[in-house]
Formats: structure tokens, C-alpha cells, sequence
């Protein structure tokens, strides 16, 4: 069986009519290579210059034996003797293959035959021709012979269009010309043949103001990107249509005498119009209705997300459902819609004098026309629901699609289709076909990169695609750059009279005066959106006023909502908002005021014994209330994101109040923790005095902790310390407890004695109980290690029943474990283990899930002491698997030590040394001397007398600060 090849395309092959597996793109490009020398040989550094370009890999020339051997089976499977395809031929291999194997070849001859043909044969011929493309020439295909060629037969091919374009010209076929033209000029806009047939076919159309356009603007593009003026055979086309040449009229087809009109008025598709399938697939199921019915369908979207192009596209693919004919009409504010009315009348073939003057009398006679019909209408950019109402028809058959910046209510059973955004892959594969396929798969990780920076937004897209295709030496990556800058960002996107900020325009004149100021104010916080109660706050109005005007604005397409009373912006519409001047007000003061409100009511409503909140500024704005805890510790989770970008914002005399609001939020919510160390180390950079800068270290200090980070933790404690000592600020004494914690860390018990009884006597002066409930415990394990067991056991006795427990039920389950920590460092294990099993009892039901690991690291200690290691590695590596799945580095560290021990005590030394050294690993970066000390003692002693003993002396736990909701929400 013969074999056939396509290259104007991706690359193929078959075997009579099955197909052949061509292998990867690199012996693509070696056997594309030997295609297109039709037959003649190549030698082998013909082979890896076309295949790798000046740079090939050491082993080049193995690959292309391999290669060839690999090609060679494919192409003569069932071979037996020596290769009659693919051949060796001095020095070097040749493809032997008939001429019409390859589809560029056929294609070549197909011109050669068109050129001795007369018009009509060669309009066939070429026809023909270009019928073999199925698009890009050698898709996919690496390698600089394969670009060489694939540039070449692009501009070979378009040459063919221009030249069968020609013929439709001369033999009057100006109508059916002009959309393919449109879409090819801008495709190539400084290429001046394709405008002069645009113009001519423009002119033999009855539209010589339109032809004359498209002159004057690659007059200017010229002017703008070359410096040059139009060539003199475009600018004498030019004249002759100023002056009517009656040369060219004469080409204009005669009049045809239609006698059941069926109007075809669509627009031609936008140039490298792709993607939208989900989109268009709900569109064409909504417009695909039977005779008897009739379908309305709205679709909505922001501006510049590609309403038009996509309405245009499905309205032409279902054309053939709709035989009587296709109408346009392009609305905006300023539209009459009795001048709509009467030019679709005259579509339909009513003479303007037969036309009534009125708009409803015209809208009756449409209606009547349009009985028993099946036409589908395009009304683009409808302003409201009064306007399509106006241009609907009365009866089944035809069908409405209707774009529209807003969503327009009021219309009975319309169908809603709300167009988003492009995906990543849609904006690629758009740029792709604008730039070609392998512009922008040679710079891949840029182009996603420009389609982030575009915002995915159809219009930005085309805009710089558009750019760069007139500008073939700039890189992808160079246009990245270049709006990388958020400030001159929609400056760059601009091309011609094309510009994303005229678009955005458009939409902004549709608001009135309260909508455009929310739309202003709005856009300036920082974070990923904003709840309906933070709107109101930065809008200073009610949240019934700023959900009526929000919700107005996302109708409108200008503000997005995803999800019920929150808001947020597309990153170009933000920027726009921005940039729109206005008269500046205090809304950053307003949106930490309310930040600072509420998360002083929800600390209090998580932590009803802590006095933390009392100690920072009183909010000058109300904020929202909370009826548990549950419901506050969401709200914290929900908005950390936007508070650390409304903190970051603050500058001047709001630094303070955004430290204060810091203090009040959990360390641990859905914000990455580089953004919560960012957010603390900008305001405590900021900060205009020691006391504000305190409390940002203090945050800071706590963050860096809950994040396994201790070492840095505790450094921004120390300097929190330093600073509230020195404006006697009480924020020093939670400091100072923490601090006690890191000198327990280093067992320099005395100091930690020292610092600790200066942070339980700053705690008592602010009446703080939970905290001093910590700080207690703190000082109980300084007294463990200095044999003071009569002081322990008297706290652990005066802290079973406190009354603080009973008044917050958290701390209760918090302070069993405390008292099992303790009681397991007195060597008290069956009262250790019962207070520890109710502690983790108690975390598992609130879903703390980082305490009920650390108190399962503790029992495992205990069953260890208990002589049960079975049990005590059950727990620990339960434990152990857990911290990992949440990526707390400092409890893994310590829970591979414990469950090292626990594996050693059941004679599992490899794993016990596998578990230590993981442990020494992981401790060690992040400062933990006591626990990786002991992993390190545990690694260097491992003979069976130091396992034995390692099973019956255990590290102490570290202190555990106060768990409010900043840990109670891991």
C-alpha cells in the first residue's frame, strides 16, 4: 500500500487508509527534513543543523541513526531486505516517494497548474488547492528547517488567498469577499495587498466611505510602525475610488432581483476568533428551537470579555436552521430604534416608501413580516430590556440573541448565558492563533504569563497579539515586561483606536452618580474581594445602600460576585476604577475601623477570658456581632486575606490601627503564612512609634511560632519586649510569657523562672485570666525541672477545678493536657495518661487537630514510660502522619524523636535510625537545640544498652502559649 504524507498542517502520515505513527516531535523534524528536499538526499550535518540549529546535544549523531532506524520500521514494517523508502545515499539518508505523497508537494503543483489556466479554471484550481491546509504548516514541529519551511508555505498559501480573491473580484463576488478579507487584514494589517482587494471589494459593495477607512488607517500604521507612506499602486487605488473610477464600477456585480428575501447581515467572525466551546454549545442548544417555538437569549458579560465575536460566530454556524434570513444590529445608548426597525423592513425587502414613520407601527409591520419565518436575529450591545422588546418577533420559528453589558431583566422566558473570562487555555491557544503556534510555544511559560497579565480578557488579548504580531523581533517576554508595571499597564494595552481603557468607557457612562462612586471606592482595597458588611463600611452607607448599589454593579457586569455578599473586581477593571479621578476620602480609616470592630467582638466571642483586645484603641466604626464561636472563628478564617491587604495599605496614623487590628485576627486562616510575615513586617517597617512597633513584632512573633518557626518566633518576641518596656506598654507581658517558653526551650531555667514571674505580674495588672492560666503552667514546668514536685502537684491540684474552666469550656479540655504535661514530667504516668486521653478526647471533637497531635505525641511518651511501645507507635505515627499532611515542621520533628523511640523499644533499629535522622534534619534549620540535641544523642548512642535507656527518659514537651481561635482553626 502506498504511503501519504501531510505537512500543512500537524504532520501525518498513512499507509493507504490507516494511519502511521510518526514518533516525537524530534524525529518529526528529521523526516519532515527529508520530505520537503522532494527526494533529494541530506547529508548528515544537513540532518542536525535542521533538526537542533548551531547548538546540538553531544550525541546527535546517534540520535539520528536511532531515529532513522526507528522511521525506517514504520514506514516499511513489513521489509525483509534492504530499505527502498528511506535509503542511505552518500553519507547521508533520501526519502524515494512518489510526487504526490506529500500534500505540500500536490499542493505547489495545483498552483503551477492554476497559472496556465484561465479565470474560472484557476478559481477551481486553487479552490482546490487550499482545501489541503488544515492549519498551521508543520504544527508542533521543533527544529529551524522545519521554521524555514513553515514560513514559507505560510506566505506561499497566502499568496494563493490573494490570489483567488483576485479572481472573485474580477468576476464580481465583491460581497462574499469582504468578511474573508476583513478577517485576513487583521491577521496581517501592514500586509497593502490584502488591503487594496478589501477596498475594492468594499467599493464593489456600495461602501465607499468604509473602503476609504480602511486606507487611512494602514496610512497610519505605516506612518506608526515603519515610518513609511502606502505604496503608489495602494495610494492610486485610493484615488481612483475618491474619484468613482468607473474602471472600477464597472466591476461591480448587476443588481439581482431577490424575490423572497432572505437577508444574510451578519458580520464576518473576528480574525483568530478561538475557544468559547462550553459557552457556545449552551448558545446554540438555547437557539436551536423547532418551528413552533421561539427562543430569546440573553448573553451578558463585562466589557471586552467577547460578546460580539462569540454571538457572531454561533449565529453563522446556525444559519442553515435559519433559511429566511440573518439580522444584525449593533445598539448602544444613542440607538433609534425605529431607524433599527426600518433598516431590517428593508432587509426584508419593504422600499423605504412603503415603510410607516412610527416606531410602533414599523415594530407591527416587522412582526408581521417575520409570521411563519424562521430568521435569527443578532442584537449586539442592547443598552436595556426596553430595546430588545422593541425587536422582538410576535410568533414562533425565528429566534433573538441579544448581547448586553448588563443583565437585563424584564424579558419573559429569556435564557440568561453570563460569558466569564477566558481559561488559561483558551487565552493561550488565542494568542497561538494570532502569533502562530510556534511563536508562542518557543516562549510558552511567557505567554501564560501575558495571558495572567491581560486578565484573560478576550479584547486585552487580541490587543497585544496584535501588537506583536507587527513587531516579529519582539519576544513574548518583552511584552510580559512590559506590562508587568501595574501603572502603565492599560496604557500598553492599546493598538490603533483599539484600546481596553475605551472599551471600560463605555461601560462607566452607563452609571449613574452613586453607582460610579461605589465603583470607585470599591476598586481600592487590595484584597481578593470584599463582604457585602466591609462594602458598606468603605462605601460609609448602610449595608442595605451598599448591597443595592454592589449588586447594581454586577448586573451591569462591572463588579463580580463569587459568592452571596461578597465582591470583587477583575484585575483590569480594578486598575481602571482606579484611575478614575475622584475627590479622595478617609475609606481606608472607615474599612480598618470596621476590621478593628469586629475583630475585637470576635476575639472576645472566641476567648471570653482574655483581656488582649482591651489593651488596643477603641474602633471608631461599628462592626458585626457574633452568636458563638463557631460563627466568629469562620468570619476570621473567611476575611484574613482581605484585612492583611487593608493593613498592608495603611500609612501615617492608620499604621496604628492596622497593628492593632493584626493583633486581634488568628495567626492561622486561609492566607499563606509569607503573607501573614509580609503583612506584620510592613506595618512594623512603617510603624511611627515603639508601642506600634511592639505589638507588629508581637504578631510577628506569635505568627513565626504558630508556623513552626521558633527560632524567628522568638527573635521578633525579644524585640517586642524590648520596645513595650521601653513606653511601658502591657502588650509586653504576653510577650514576656512567650519569651519565658524559649528559655524552657534552651533549659535556662532560671532566666525563664526570671521572665515568667514578670509576665505573670504584668498579666494580673491587665486582668487577664487565660493567658495567666498559661503562664502558670509555664512556670510549673520550670518547677518540675528544678525537683519541685509539692509546687507542681499543688498547681495541678488548684487548676482541675478552677472556676475559669467552667466559664469557657476550652480552656478546660486546653488545661488537661497542661496538667498531663506536667503530671508526665513528675513521673506521674497514670494520672498523666487519664488527663491527656480527656484532653485529646476534647480537641478531636473541636477539630483542633495540631493540639490532638501534640497530645498524642505526649501519650505516646506516657505508654512508652507505661512499657507499651505497640500502642505508643500507633500513636505516634498517626500523629506523625498528620503534621506532615499539614506541613508543621517543628511537631514532625518532634513526633519522628518520639516514635524513633517507640520503634527502638520494639527493636526496630533501622527504622528508629531512619526516624532520628529525619528528625535531626528537620529540627536542626529551624533552631530546636533540646529536640534535636536529643535525636542527635539518640543517633550517636545506638547500642542496645542506650536504646534500652532510651525508652525510659523522655524530652520535656515545650510550653504551649494560650490557644485561642489564632490555633483552635488549624
Amino acid at each position: 500500500m502506498s504511503l501519504r504524507f501531510a505537512v500543512l498542517g500537524t504532520p501525518a502520515a498513512w499507509r493507504g487508509d490507516r494511519p502511521v505513527e510518526l514518533g516525537p516531535p524530534q524525529r518529526q523534524a528529521l523526516l519532515l527534513g527529508l520530505l520537503l528536499r522532494q527526494g533529494r538526499s541530506a547529508s548528515m550535518s544537513e540532518l542536525i543543523d535542521g533538526t537542533w540549529g548551531e547548538a546540538p546535544p553531544p550525541s546527535s549523531v546517534g540520535a539520528v541513526r536511532t531515529a532513522v532506524s526507528h522511521l525506517r520500521k514504520v514506514l516499511e514494517p513489513a521489509r525483509d531486505a534492504k530499505p527502498a523508502v528511506l535509503v542511505s545515499q552518500g553519507g547521508g539518508y533520501a526519502l524515494r516517494l512518489p510526487d504526490d505523497a506529500v500534500d505540500a508537494a500536490v499542493f505547489e503543483e495545483l498552483l503551477d497548474r492554476a497559472g496556465r489556466e484561465g479565470p474560472q479554471d484557476a478559481r477551481r484550481t486553487l479552490g482546490r488547492a487550499l482545501k489541503l491546509w488544515t492549519g498551521e504548516a508543520l504544527s508542533g514541529v521543533p527544529g529551524p528547517f522545519a521554521e524555514m519551511h513553515r514560513n514559507r508555505l505560510a506566505e506561499r498559501r497566502l499568496m494563493a488567498v490573494e490570489w483567488r480573491l483576485r479572481l472573485d473580484l474580477d468576476t464580481g463576488e465583491h460581497a462574499p469577499a469582504v468578511g474573508e478579507l476583513t478577517a485576513l487584514v487583521a491577521q496581517h494589517p501592514l500586509r497593502e495587498r490584502l488591503r487594496a482587494l478589501l477596498m475594492e471589494a468594499l467599493y464593489g459593495t456600495g461602501r465607499q466611505a468604509e473602503a476609504l477607512a480602511v486606507y487611512a488607517e494602514v496610512r497610519r500604521l505605516l506612518d506608526e510602525e515603519m515610518g513609511v507612506e502606502p505604496s503608489p499602486e495602494l495610494s492610486d487605488l485610493h484615488l481612483r475610488i475618491l474619484r468613482a473610477d468607473p474602471a472600477l464600477a464597472a466591476r461591480r456585480p448587476a443588481a439581482v432581483v431577490v424575490t423572497s428575501p432572505a437577508p444574510t447581515w451578519l458580520p464576518a467572525v473576528p480574525a483568530a476568533f478561538t475557544g468559547r466551546e462550553p459557552a457556545a454549545a449552551t448558545l446554540r442548544a438555547a437557539l436551536s428551537v423547532p418551528k413552533h417555538a421561539t427562543a430569546l437569549v440573553i448573553l451578558s458579560g463585562a466589557s471586552g470579555v467577547g460578546k460580539t465575536s462569540l454571538a457572531v460566530s454561533v449565529a453563522h454556524e446556525l444559519a442553515p436552521q435559519f433559511e429566511d434570513g440573518r439580522l444584525f444590529a449593533e445598539l448602544s445608548d444613542m440607538t433609534d430604534v425605529a431607524g433599527v426597525l426600518g433598516s431590517f423592513l428593508d432587509a426584508l425587502g419593504v422600499e423605504a416608501g412603503r415603510q410607516p414613520d412610527g416606531e410602533p407601527e414599523r415594530m407591527a409591520m416587522l412582526r408581521s413580516l417575520l409570521s411563519g419565518r424562521r430568521v435569527l436575529i443578532v442584537l449586539d450591545n442592547a443598552r436595556d430590556a426596553a430595546q430588545v422588546m422593541a425587536l422582538l418577533p410576535a410568533t414562533a420559528g425565528s429566534a433573538v440573541l441579544a448581547t448586553s453589558r448588563a443583565t437585563l431583566v424584564g424579558l419573559p422566558s429569556a435564557r440568561h448565558v453570563s460569558l466569564d473570562v477566558m481559561t488559561q487555555g483558551e487565552a493561550v491557544d488565542l494568542l497561538s492563533a494570532v502569533l502562530g503556534a510556534g511563536r508562542v510555544l518557543a516562549e510558552r511559560q511567557a505567554a501564560e504569563q501575558l495571558a495572567g497579565l491581560c486578565g484573560h480578557l478576550p479584547l486585552a488579548l487580541r490587543i497585544v497579539a496584535s501588537r506583536l504580531a507587527v513587531r516579529p523581533a519582539w519576544t513574548i517576554g518583552a511584552m510580559v515586561d512590559r506590562l508587568a508595571d501595574e501603572r502603565r499597564r492599560l496604557t500598553e494595552l492599546r493598538a490603533g483606536s483599539d484600546t481596553v481603557e475605551a472599551s471600560f468607557d463605555l461601560a462607566y457612562r452607563q452609571l449613574d452618580g452613586a453607582q460610579a462612586r461605589a465603583f470607585r471606592l470599591l476598586a481600592l482595597p487590595d484584597g481578593p474581594d470584599l463582604s457585602l458588611a466591609a462594602a458598606a463600611a468603605v462605601l460609609d452607607v448602610g449595608e442595605q445602600e451598599a448591597e443595592g448599589l454592589a449588586e447594581g454593579l454586577v448586573d451591569l457586569n462591572m463588579v463580580e460576585s463569587p459568592a452571596p455578599g461578597r465582591y470583587r473586581f477583575h484585575d483590569l477593571l480594578r486598575l481602571y476604577a482606579r484611575g478614575l479621578a475622584g475627590e479622595p476620602e478617609p475609606w481606608l480609616a472607615r474599612l480598618l475601623g470596621f476590621y478593628l470592630a469586629t475583630g475585637q467582638a470576635g476575639y472576645a466571642t472566641v476567648n471570653p477570658l482574655q483581656a488582649l483586645t482591651t489593651l488596643l484603641q477603641r474602633p471608631t466604626r461599628g462592626g458585626l456581632a457574633f452568636d458563638g464561636k463557631q460563627a466568629a472563628r469562620e468570619w476570621f478564617t473567611t476575611e484574613q486575606p482581605a484585612v492583611l491587604a487593608a493593613a498592608m495599605q495603611a500609612t501615617g496614623d492608620l499604621v496604628a490601627t492596622a497593628a492593632d487590628v493584626l493583633l486581634t485576627f488568628p495567626e492561622s486562616g486561609s492566607t499563606p503564612a509569607a503573607r501573614v510575615f509580609t503583612a506584620g513586617e510592613r506595618i512594623a517597617a512603617a510603624a511611627p512609634d515603639a508601642r506600634v512597633e511592639s505589638r507588629a513584632r508581637f504578631f510577628l512573633g506569635l505568627a513565626y511560632w504558630d508556623a513552626g518557626r521558633p527560632a524567628e518566633g522568638y527573635a521578633q518576641l525579644g524585640r517586642a519586649v524590648a520596645l513595650a518596656d521601653s513606653v511601658q506598654d502591657p502588650v509586653a507581658a504576653y510577650s514576656k510569657h512567650m519569651l519565658g517558653l524559649d528559655r524552657i526551650r534552651f533549659g535556662d531555667m532560671d532566666e525563664a523562672e526570671h521572665v515568667l514571674t514578670e509576665a505573670i505580674e504584668g498579666l494580673r495588672q491587665v486582668g487577664e485570666r487565660h493567658w495567666l492560666v498559661y503562664a502558670g503552667s509555664s512556670l510549673a514546668r520550670v518547677w518540675s525541672s528544678q525537683d519541685m514536685a509539692a509546687e507542681v502537684l499543688a498547681w495541678v491540684n488548684a487548676n482541675r477545678d478552677m472556676e475559669l474552666t467552667r466559664l469557657d469550656p476550652d480552656l478546660a479540655v486546653e488545661m488537661a493536657f497542661s496538667r498531663g504535661d506536667r503530671l508526665l514530667d513528675l513521673g506521674r504516668h497514670v494520672q498523666a495518661m487519664a488527663e491527656l486521653e480527656a484532653a485529646f478526647t476534647g480537641f478531636r471533637q473541636a477539630g483542633n487537630h495540631r493540639l490532638a497531635c501534640s497530645t498524642r505525641q505526649r501519650l505516646a511518651e506516657v505508654l512508652l514510660a507505661l512499657g507499651r511501645p505497640a500502642e505508643a507507635v500507633r500513636h505516634a505515627e498517626l500523629a506523625y502522619a498528620q503534621v506532615r499532611e499539614m506541613d508543621l515542621s517543628l511537631h514532625s520533628g518532634r513526633l519522628a524523636t518520639v516514635l524513633g523511640q517507640a520503634l527502638a523499644a520494639l527493636g526496630q533499629h533501622d527504622r528508629a535510625r531512619t526516624c532520628w535522622q529525619e528528625a535531626l534534619d528537620t529540627l536542626t534549620p529551624l533552631g530546636e537545640q533540646h529536640w534535636a540535641a536529643r535525636a542527635r544523642s539518640l543517633l550517636d548512642g545506638i547500642d542496645r544498652e542506650h536504646l534500652q535507656a532510651a525508652t525510659a527518659t523522655l524530652p520535656g514537651q515545650e510550653g504551649e502559649r494560650p490557644h485561642t481561635a489564632m490555633i483552635d482553626t488549624e
